[in-house]
């Protein structure tokens, strides 16, 4: 499977877990791919369009922060728009989007780049295996 809603960043998802017989999406991917597969034959490569509300969310407006400078590496280049790496205090790294730079400070989106927005994604169904031991849905 790849996603395509950024072309020049296409990105190999090695599998997926679908059950369409759980009460929620058993899947961490996007809300609205899991029954977007249900039915399709391994081998079947299929288009398919996650609406904004079924992909990543809508963006979060209180994902937006004013943060310090110097919680940026010294000399880093900022410019609103721009993605740029940030480590917090953990040492866990993400993107997150400038949109302010200040003297002081630096406002900045920390929602995922694919919040808000509808996604197509190209999906190639490589195989489908029998349910886990012990899962609550029937073997494929």
């Amino acid at each position: 499977m790849f996603t395509s809603s950024n072309p020049g960043k296409r990105r190999r998802i090695s599998s997926l877990v679908v059950n369409p017989h759980a009460p929620a999406p058993r899947h961490t991917l996007v809300q609205g791919l899991g029954l977007a597969l249900v039915g399709l034959s391994p081998g079947e490569v299929t288009t398919v369009r996650v609406p904004a509300g079924q992909g990543h969310g809508p963006a979060d407006p209180a994902r937006i922060h004013r943060w310090a400078r110097a919680r940026f590496p010294k000399g880093q280049p900022l410019a609103a728009g721009k993605w740029v790496p940030f480590a917090n205090s953990r040492g866990h790294r993400r993107l997150v989007r400038v949109v302010e730079v200040g003297a002081r400070t630096v406002v900045v989106d920390i929602n995922s780049r694919w919040a808000g927005r509808a996604l197509e994604l190209e999906v190639e169904l490589l195989g489908i295996l029998a349910s886990a031991p012990g899962s609550d849905a029937p073997p494929a």
